[in-house]
């Protein structure tokens, strides 16, 4: 017995560093969303005020915006003082690690090893893909962590009052963490729904109140009901398409990456486990059917949710396989291990997003990854600055308050008419024109890879126009002033020439 423990122990901790190993990613602080995390905690740490408008912009600075991140903002920013870049990489790394094993336990729970170590082989790359640090990781261990006590108090019917507080607490951080604070009501109200069709009375009004009790707690935050309804409105009006909402269909057409068809394939296998799971236990497993088969759906129509829809598979996915083999015992001592072992061979020999050990594995910053920004302020380089989407938040944590961003990486920031403003300026001259009077641009600070449709041809007009010369450029960013008496001296010393330049 003892020795099964030991064994156990072993492959969930293996499992787990796995996780951990695909976690740790060097931050490309050019075009994640970090750089503004910590300015938003350093701002309310160090002046006591809470970020609620469009703070960082000489553009739209009187828009209101609900800060519903603000706290991972303050702790990215207590992390990041006590342990630098690393330590934010590890910190990021240990909350995904956290979360998976919540999911892990829930798989544990009712799965043979077999299929609970083959889903969780073939959903760890799937976890590893939005490794970019994010407040987004919060959600994943408050909603692992509830998820794992709800299906535990409910097979040991223990339905004690601490849950009620447990809950209400952890409603209390997520609604001021991250966005996700919404899923709480659907773990709740799926377990709800499970114990009204099988008539559980005494389930039923401990959930009713617990239900009542995560939506009252979601209240409680700094901007009230606007926090509580901004899940459901965000999306509306957003004049910026982000990659990260577009559907599964979509990514695989456009850009038709094995990440993409892998996140198909696996949406495909929670649809099939959610409807296995109804057609052999009936309601006896709706709330793993209800949550299968909604991050199957999420994640087919917003490819964002493909990380949590692996999370689910290993939780629930892993019930189906190992119920569908069980009867097979032959299928259950060979076919498992042997995927196993070949996914795993996968994972070791290859440099693709299949294994932890990719390009960017790491901790820390990616080299010379603030080696524009500290060209811009050694150079004392002038604003007003037009910077693409992407750079934003690099600008923002690199540059500020000195200079402010023309637009940053939030959406809902900004209105449709301006995101309209912005790509036709990139597209049409005149308008480009129109905008450079309007603003008095005289500094471009440009994402060399940005692949939107505009961007490159920007940059190429950019670069063979007249009235801007490149003064900097690196692995990740383009710098041109204005050829104008201000910039005359920089121009003098750092005029980089047109040939360097080749146009694809």
């Amino acid at each position: 017995m003892k020795n099964h423990l030991w064994i156990n122990i072993a492959i969930t901790l293996l499992l787990s560093c796995l996780v951990f190993l695909f976690g740790l990613n060097k931050i490309n602080l050019i075009t994640t969303d970090i750089g503004r995390h910590l300015t938003n905690g350093r701002i309310l740490v160090e002046q006591n005020t809470l970020v609620a408008t469009n703070h960082y912009s000489y553009t739209m600075t009187s828009k209101l915006v609900t800060n519903h991140h603000w706290l991972s903002g303050v702790i990215f920013y207590y992390v990041w003082q006590l342990a630098g870049w690393s330590g934010l990489s590890v910190f990021y790394a240990a909350l995904l690690t956290i979360a998976f094993i919540f999911f892990f336990l829930i798989g544990q729970s009712r799965a043979g090893w077999g299929p609970l170590v083959f889903t969780t082989v073939l959903s760890l790359p799937l976890i590893g893909l939005r490794t970019e640090i994010r407040p987004e990781a919060f959600s994943l261990v408050f909603f692992g962590l509830e998820t794992w006590l709800l299906l535990r108090m409910m097979k040991k019917k223990q339905l004690k009052w601490w849950l009620w507080l447990v809950f209400a607490i952890v409603q209390i951080l997520w609604v001021n963490l991250h966005l996700f604070f919404f899923l709480s009501w659907g773990i709740v109200g799926a377990m709800l729904i499970q114990q009204l069709l099988l008539r559980n009375k005494a389930a039923i009004n401990f959930l009713s109140i617990l239900l009542v009790i995560v939506v009252g707690a979601s209240f409680i935050n700094p901007f009230g009901y606007l926090s509580v309804i901004e899940p459901f409105l965000i999306l509306q009006g957003f004049g910026y398409q982000l990659a990260e909402n577009q559907t599964l269909f979509f990514m695989v057409k456009r850009f038709g990456a094995l990440s993409y068809w892998h996140g198909l394939m696996v949406a495909v296998v929670g649809l099939g486990a959610g409807g296995y799971l109804v057609w052999r236990h009936r309601w006896q497993h709706l709330f793993a059917v209800l949550l299968l088969i909604s991050f199957s759906v999420f994640a087919l129509v917003m490819n964002r949710f493909v990380p949590m829809l692996g999370l689910m598979l290993i939780a629930f996915g892993s019930w189906a396989v190992g119920d569908l083999l069980g009867k097979n015992k032959v299928l259950e001592k060979s076919l498992i291990p042997f995927l196993t072992v070949f996914l795993s061979l996968i994972f070791i020999v290859t440099k693709s997003y299949l294994s932890p050990f990719q390009s960017s594995f790491g901790i820390g910053l990616l080299p010379d990854v603030e080696k524009s920004a500290q060209f811009f302020k050694q150079q004392n380089l002038a604003g007003p600055i037009f910077n693409n989407y992407d750079i934003g938040g690099y600008l923002i944590h690199q540059l500020f308050p000195g200079q402010r961003v023309f637009v940053d990486n939030r959406p809902e920031a900004y209105s449709v008419e301006f995101f309209n403003q912005y790509v036709a300026a990139q597209e049409d001259e005149v308008v480009w024109q129109q905008l450079d009077e309007e603003y008095g641009f005289e500094t471009i600070f440009f994402y060399r890879h940005d692949f939107t449709p505009w961007a490159q041809p920007f940059l190429i007009s950019k670069i063979k126009d007249k009235a801007w010369v490149s003064v900097y450029v690196d692995d990740y960013v383009l710098i041109l002033v204005k050829d104008n008496q201000q910039n005359q001296s920089v121009i003098e010393k750092f005029e980089l020439p047109p040939e360097m330049f080749v146009a694809n």
